[in-house]
């Protein structure tokens, strides 16, 4: 069983060690049920690299990805990854996207890697909370976290976030919310 950090350099994220040094974080909290996971979101996608990565981490999981530039998952081997246009700036449209896939509360997993600014951030968390399974695992990445953990929205659903540094990587924070 691969570690995600190997298989984050070897698909060339910026997750591994070549940038954010992410994986290492994620590592500790996703190994655990990694092979009981059914669904995993991720936000901001860019070339699909993560996803190739999430789809390897998590065995039995259908892989969803959402950007404003659509990623091509017609290719062989990518069965389980499925891509849809949405815009962090317009929640709805993050919401249609999945309603379209009839994801409530099925996530299992949620990374949020897109426009990296508190609207959007908020915007994706808001937009996606109802599709979270309980026990859910909501990930932030360059998360903006002035005020955020003191936003009304946390109550008895949501414990508040726990704010994560990259191990050698300044500035570069995550955000862990457990639904």
């Amino acid at each position: 069983m691969q570690h995600l950090t190997e298989l984050a350099d070897f698909y060339g994220t910026d997750k591994g060690t070549k940038c954010h040094r992410y994986t290492d974080i994620y590592h500790s909290f996703l190994a655990p049920l990694r092979d009981r996971v059914q669904n995993v979101l991720e936000i901001g996608i860019l070339q699909g690299a993560s996803l190739l990565m999430w789809r390897d981490y998590f065995p039995n999981a259908l892989v969803f990805g959402l950007d404003w530039n659509a990623y091509d998952t017609r290719q062989p081997g990518h069965e389980r990854i499925q891509t849809a246009l949405a815009n962090q700036r317009e929640p709805e449209s993050i919401h249609a996207a999945l309603c379209n896939w009839d994801l409530h509360r099925t996530l299992d997993r949620i990374i949020e890697d897109g426009a990296h600014t508190a609207e959007t951030q908020v915007n994706c968390l808001l937009a996606c909370a109802t599709f979270m399974r309980p026990g859910g695992i909501y990930l932030v990445e360059d998360a903006e976290v002035q005020g955020f953990a003191d936003d009304p929205f946390w109550d008895e659903r949501y414990n508040a976030p726990l704010v994560l540094q990259a191990p050698g990587s300044v500035g570069k924070t995550v955000l862990y919310i457990r639904r």
